[in-house]
């Protein structure tokens, strides 16, 4: 029985030590708070390196649809990091952080928005995101990011996205409401035969927005729009629509809000129809993956919005990285978030600090001008939306021929 007794005694005095040097263990190492984390480790000399980890959020559509748009997100955000980890991570403050990119599919979707939102704000604690490009989900998105003091570097053409009363909400790409009325200017200057528009879009707030937009930009140049016409997204055989469409014998179809996917089966069956009128896209750079669908023959002598020269070095350099890393036809929005991602790690560093977000906002309302692959950008939209918090750059018109696309700057 005393041996027995003893034997309890050990074992009992055993957990205890074990649980002694449990506890003591975890008092001599790191704690990283909500929102970063950080790893150690021994540099073989004694001494001990850490570097902090900075979350980055990309919310946009992945799948479906509007992929193309929503890889253009993600591929800039991911790249910009690369090469700045490639340099060994992001000074801020005297502290190295190493970024890792946490990108969520929001399916082209409001609620797909909302749902990716929620999870990098609650669950990864994130305080920056890149995205997103749904007009009809970034309403509801801030109403999780604004409260919270998340910044987005967003995309959206909704004039509702940027307000006085939305101070962490930036825009990194122009839209409708800046690009419109330089693209149409040309075209009436360049095209003057060209006098009556038919624009189609997808039914929901994104082509509702951009409509809108396009339109008024168009009627203010002189021109007839002879119809709106607005789609189901999802629709795979658009030949009723197009077939009364082209009755209404317009000189130009305006692809407007249209996504990449979309775009492409509406070249191609309304070729098929017969049309022989101007394509047209400004809302939103879709040629590359047209071009997958239709062939160059359907695109001859097609004008849409291009981001940028994509003869310039910079944008070929870019290109490499994408192609390089993703295997595929680099969108040419990527450029936006390319520039737009490091912009934000410009502000970053200058404000000192991964987890002040009014700091960092400011620090990003401050930088008058930005150098990045699409050359020179700054802060603009205060007589539009009340508040200095849309990017904005050169303005070019593409125009596809003989294979080629030509670039001709009109703002």
């Amino acid at each position: 029985m005393e041996n027995l007794k003893s034997k309890k005694s050990n074992i009992l005095l055993l957990a205890l030590s074990l649980v002694l040097s449990l506890v003591l263990g975890a008092c001599d190492g790191s704690s990283s708070n909500g929102n970063s984390s950080s790893n150690s480790g021994n540099n073989g000399d004694g001494s001990s390196s850490a570097a902090e980890e900075l979350k980055i959020g990309v919310v946009a559509p992945l799948s479906g649809a509007g992929a193309a748009w929503g890889i253009a997100v993600q591929a800039g955000a991911e790249i910009a990091a690369d090469e700045i980890n490639e340099q060994g991570g992001l000074e801020v403050n005297g502290v190295t952080h190493k970024v890792k990119v946490i990108p969520y599919d929001s399916e082209y979707t409001a609620q797909g928005v909302v749902t990716a939102t929620n999870r990098l704000v609650n669950i990864d604690k994130v305080n920056f995101i890149v995205g997103p490009i749904e007009s009809s989900g970034i309403v509801p998105m801030q109403e999780v990011t604004e409260p919270n003091k998340v910044i987005i570097m967003s995309d959206t053409f909704t004039p509702k996205a940027l307000s006085p009363e939305k101070p962490f909400t930036f825009r990194v790409e122009p839209t409708a409401e800046e690009m419109a009325g330089p693209m149409i200017r040309w075209m009436k200057e360049n095209y003057s035969e060209l006098k009556t528009v038919a624009i189609i879009s997808p039914n929901d707030e994104t082509g509702w927005d951009m409509e809108e937009q396009i339109n008024q930009a168009y009627v203010a140049e002189g021109y007839e729009i002879v119809d709106s016409i607005f789609y189901e997204r999802g629709t795979q055989d658009f030949s009723t629509i197009l077939s009364k469409l082209i009755q209404m014998q317009p000189d130009i179809l305006e692809l407007g809000g249209s996504s990449p996917g979309d775009s492409s089966l509406i070249v191609k069956q309304i070729k098929e129809l017969g049309f022989k009128g101007q394509l047209v896209k400004i809302g939103g750079e879709a040629t590359k993956e047209i071009l997958q669908v239709t062939g160059p023959e359907a695109l001859e002598g097609f004008l849409h919005y291009t981001p940028t020269d994509p003869n310039e070095p910079g944008i070929a350099e870019l290109t490499a990285k994408f192609e390089a890393k993703y295997n595929g036809v680099m969108p040419g929005t990527t450029t936006y978030f390319y520039d737009g991602t490091h912009l934000l790690f410009q502000a970053i560093k200058e404000a000192g600090t991964t987890t002040d977000t009014e700091g960092v906002a400011q620090a990003l309302r401050k930088i008058e001008t930005f150098e990045g692959v699409l050359g020179k950008s700054f802060w603009t939209g205060m007589d539009s939306y009340g508040i200095n918090q849309q990017l904005m750059t050169s303005i070019y018109v593409g125009l596809f021929e003989n294979g080629q696309v030509t670039a001709v700057q009109v703002q």
